[in-house]
């Protein structure tokens, strides 16, 4: 009797920790792919008329491009979280010291940077890469004002009315991604494979086919309250530098909008996964001071 009780707590024991196992398993692949999958993937070069707000961030320190942005308004630009907090920035202090903004088409390679300093280089205070991911929203404010060549038409104003995101934020409707990031895809085996090592060396090449102002169209697989999440099975979407670049839609009016920034990816499920502005509105604007146009209700 005792026996069969201790075999049975030992299988129990067993169960549980198989399931432990399993579980911390899929954790870690899913976030070590986390930010793996940035880049604008299968798309074309921008004309040097259109997606004005697009933008580049540039470190003076190193000389490139790191991430893309997106114009609010001419002095005001929002990213992702996680191209602010990062090892390579100690504080707003140096982020603000060391952080440039590029307006224009790019340069192959990423090697610029941008001709706009900034005051303000903050990232939401609840962001986290595990627990908040949709929180990872960042803004930028401007010294002075981007150059004539971009007008306030040149700004797409943000998706925030209710009605009008129910009416065009629907499953296989497509949205646009614009980003800087690099263009040539690491496929799931070739990323599996050199997981222990360092990934650098299968993305050398990678590394010279970025810079360039790309976009790329792709469909609704879902939203939820705080993102929208694509379908990236057709080998489409976005990777390494788009980050922070700006996501639009095609009204059924055919006017465009403004509805998200790329955040992040994930290889496995060849989704894209981004922030939907709507719901920062007031983040932004106190924390910039700005009030963002054509918006209903400003929160300053």
């Amino acid at each position: 009797m005792k026996l069969r009780m201790l075999l049975r707590i030992f299988f129990s024991l067993v169960l549980y920790c198989s399931l432990l196992v399993t579980s911390f398993l899929s954790f870690s692949i899913s976030s070590y792919s986390y930010n793996f999958y940035n880049k604008i993937i299968g798309g074309i070069v921008v004309p040097s008329s259109q997606w004005k707000s697009a933008v580049a961030l540039t470190d003076t320190r190193t000389g490139k491009m790191f991430c893309s942005g997106t114009l609010l308004t001419k002095e005001l630009v929002v990213t992702a979280a996680h191209c602010l907090k990062s090892e390579s920035f100690k504080n707003e202090e140096e982020r603000i010291k060391y952080i440039r903004v590029y307006t224009g088409n790019g340069v192959e390679g990423g090697e610029f940077v941008g001709q706009y300093r900034v005051k303000i280089a903050r990232f939401h205070e609840k962001y986290c890469i595990y627990d908040n991911a949709w929180a990872d929203i960042a803004i930028l404010v401007l010294e002075n004002p981007v150059s004539r060549e971009i007008s306030d038409t040149d700004l797409p104003p943000i998706l925030s009315d209710l009605e009008e995101m129910a009416n065009n934020l629907i499953v296989g409707r497509s949205v646009k991604l614009v980003g800087f990031g690099e263009r040539n895809f690491i496929n799931l085996a070739d990323f599996n494979d050199n997981r222990g090592g360092d990934t650098d060396n299968i993305r050398s090449n990678n590394k010279a086919l970025s810079g360039i102002k790309y976009e790329v169209t792709v469909p609704i697989k879902y939203v939820s309250d705080k993102e929208l999440i694509w379908d990236g099975s057709y080998s489409r979407g976005h990777y390494y530098g788009d980050s922070g670049g700006p996501v639009y839609i095609k009204l059924t009016n055919n006017t465009w909008k403004l509805v998200a920034i790329i955040s992040r990816g994930y290889i496995s499920t060849m989704e894209g996964i981004d922030i939907l502005l709507a719901n920062h509105i007031c983040w932004i604007q106190k924390n910039s001071g700005i009030l963002i146009p054509n918006i209903r209700n400003n929160c300053l």
